[in-house]
């Protein structure tokens, strides 16, 4: 059994009930949801847990989210008394408040000096594991945009992913970073599969359409709604969609813009949670955002796939790990064309 602890203000809470812990590509912060007894292990009294407060969740003296208790909720009768607590990483924050920069405007700022300055107020670090790119000449805040809205903006221009490290800070980084501990093979280590493949998003035809300024030399129709569009032959009937380009762009970015959607539609269509015994393989923790081969003969896998989501678990049956795993390129950011300082963007 491993030794699982949510530490509240130096104080240390063991005898867990049930818990669940998830990370994932898709979450900026991380999350928790604990059950804890009346008497908690290795304190004479219990001593209440309030909402707001600083804590850390370890697995076994290895922490793996830093944050804050989001929710505080006591159950309890005559006999019993139950606590329930659930939080975030500390980069919760950025996903749930506004983007502050008194002028506005950052002007030749790389996207990692914007990332700090931004993410500064909260606390929280920001650790770059891959090349961020050239400084953008002029990037905006929008009104009402949150930090992780901006800064996710900011990514696409970029080429690169926004996560969690589970340590508190925020990290700039690649899809597929990490190598998995151990392959997942049907027969040997799967306990569980549960598949979800699925059409609905994707389609025959992507269409993106755009808008870009004009110039002396590009006027008229080209430059009122560049488009372009691109097929997706394993879909064997009429099934289009029309993309609005996030920002301005020409016939090019379109054409890139939609093969990145059909790319992107394709790897997210086919989604297998395969559960496997503990939190551990070959003694390191599971962790998203890591390539994993699946020999899944089931369901004729037999590839390196993406683990976009990791949900530890723990109840009467013990402890599990549920991986969400997808195709390899399912979260390959799509790099934009920097728009110029005079663009507005909409």
């Amino acid at each position: 059994m491993s030794d699982f602890l949510l530490t509240v203000d130096s104080e240390r809470y063991g005898g867990w009930t049930s818990l669940r812990l998830s990370r994932g590509v898709e979450q900026v912060a991380g999350g928790f949801e604990l059950t804890v007894t009346e008497r908690f292990e290795g304190l004479a009294k219990p001593r209440p847990i309030r909402k707001g407060q600083k804590c850390a969740v370890s697995i076994d003296g290895e922490r793996i989210i830093q944050g804050w208790v989001d929710v505080v909720a006591p159950d309890y009768d005559a006999d019993n008394h139950t606590l329930g607590v659930s939080g975030r990483d500390a980069t919760g924050d950025l996903v749930d408040c506004a983007a502050i920069c008194k002028a506005g405007t950052y002007h030749n700022r790389t996207l990692a000096q914007i990332a700090q300055d931004l993410a500064a107020p909260f606390k929280v670090a920001v650790i770059v594991r891959t090349d961020v790119g050239a400084p953008f000449a002029e990037w905006r805040i929008e009104p009402g945009e949150t930090v992780m809205e901006n800064l996710e903006r900011a990514a696409r221009y970029r080429g690169v992913l926004l996560m969690s490290d589970g340590q508190g800070n925020l990290v700039i980084t690649q899809p597929g970073e990490l190598q998995a501990p151990a392959a997942l093979e049907l027969g040997k280590n799967i306990l569980k599969a549960s598949g979800h493949s699925s059409l609905q998003q994707r389609f025959a035809e992507y269409i993106v359409k755009a808008q870009q300024a004009g110039t002396d030399m590009l006027f008229g129709d080209a430059a009122a709604a560049p488009s372009a569009s691109v097929l997706d032959t394993a879909i064997g009937r009429y099934r289009p969609t029309v993309i609005i380009a996030e920002d301005q762009a020409n016939a090019g970015s379109c054409k890139m813009r939609a093969q990145w959607q059909r790319t992107v539609a394709a790897a997210r269509g086919d989604q297998v949670v395969y559960t496997v015994l503990g939190w551990r393989a070959n003694g390191k923790l599971w962790q998203p955002n890591a390539i994993v081969a699946v020999r899944d003969p089931f369901l004729d896998i037999d590839e390196e796939r993406l683990i976009s989501q990791v949900d530890f678990t723990l109840d009467e049956q013990g402890e599990r790990t549920e991986l969400t795993v997808v195709g390899r390129h399912a979260y390959d950011p799509i790099k934009l064309p920097e728009p110029t300082p005079d663009e507005e963007l909409f």
